[in-house]
């Protein structure tokens, strides 16, 4: 069976990081993704899954990111089913381990890039054949 999932979204928090004893990093972080409206128009309930990320998308996550930051992730999805010992109640947590991590960045505007790139027609000239 093929489990592969993309997701775009914004972290809901800042990535928390931690190395093992070799020196390998993990990254943890929520993604919030989403859903759009439905053929009424009615907006869909946001989802939220838990990420973990290794090596360079671990430093990537840790570097490059912050609460709010839009990312887009692929892997594969796992589910974990605890059972609370307080109420009994059993709960349906789904995590994303990644194999890569893409940061959206915005471009910075640059009100001078405008002003600077605006066309100039060239000046007509009564000795052009054109």
């Amino acid at each position: 069976m093929f489990n592969h999932v993309i997701f775009k979204g914004n972290l809901v928090d800042n990535v928390k990081t931690s190395q093992n004893a070799q020196g390998n990093l993990s990254a943890f972080g929520k993604i919030g993704v989403y859903n759009g409206k439905d053929k009424n128009g009615e907006q869909r309930q946001s989802m939220f899954f838990d990420i973990v990320a290794f090596g360079r998308n671990a430093e990537q996550l840790r570097d490059l990111t912050q609460k709010g930051t839009p990312i887009v992730v692929s892997g594969r999805l796992e589910e974990d089913t605890t059972v609370s010992q307080s109420n009994g109640q059993t709960y349906v947590n789904k995590r994303v381990v990644c194999d890569n991590v893409s940061v959206c960045v915005r471009p910075q505007q640059n009100n001078n890039y405008a002003a600077q790139t605006q066309y100039q027609a060239p000046s007509q000239n009564a000795a052009s054949p054109w």
